[in-house]
């Protein structure tokens, strides 16, 4: 067997598994080793074995069951940015542009309510943060936001197998 019919049974069983134990799933990562599938490709093999059509409906279904009807979604931050400190994501469309990224999909999104600590160490909004830094702390603010972009994309490819990114 080749090793394109190799990979295309591989996703098709990993469909399927999908379909069994519901999608999103915290247990995705679990759920490809299981049977065998490289989830690195899950875009990939979806756009190449199924069509863009039907990716972008699966896609669309499953990012809309973790944004729900409000088309947001609040993760509670690690400790390192402040006991209860909690951050949201508002979501108004994605976009599927492997050229651009075969790991993930483009969002259109922005931060919603975000509470963390400050560079002093007290929780404080996000936006308040952001109004009261000085010219010296700006690059500083710039990698807290890298970081809170990074615990989003890691917590969307818990659940969906691929990355997120936006502008």
């Amino acid at each position: 067997m080749s090793d394109e019919i190799i990979r295309k049974k591989k996703f098709e069983n990993f469909l399927r598994v999908l379909k069994k134990e519901g999608y999103p799933n915290s247990n995705i990562e679990d759920l490809a080793k299981l049977v065998d599938y490289n989830l690195a490709y899950f875009l990939i093999d979806f756009v190449e074995f199924m069509g863009m059509n039907k990716t972008e409906e699966f896609i669309g279904q499953g990012l809309n069951k973790l944004i729900g009807p409000e088309k947001k979604v609040r993760i509670v931050l690690p400790e390192h940015f402040g006991v209860g400190s909690f951050s949201e994501l508002k979501v108004k469309n994605f976009y599927i542009d492997l050229d651009d990224t075969a790991d993930g999909i483009r969002l259109d999104a922005q931060f919603g309510d975000t509470v963390i600590e400050d560079f002093e160490g007290i929780l404080r909004p996000l936006s308040t943060i952001y109004h009261e830094i000085g010219m010296g702390e700006m690059g500083d603010f710039e990698e807290l936001l890298e970081s809170l972009e990074k615990e989003f994309a890691d917590w969307f490819h818990e659940r969906l197998g691929y990355y997120i990114y936006w502008n």
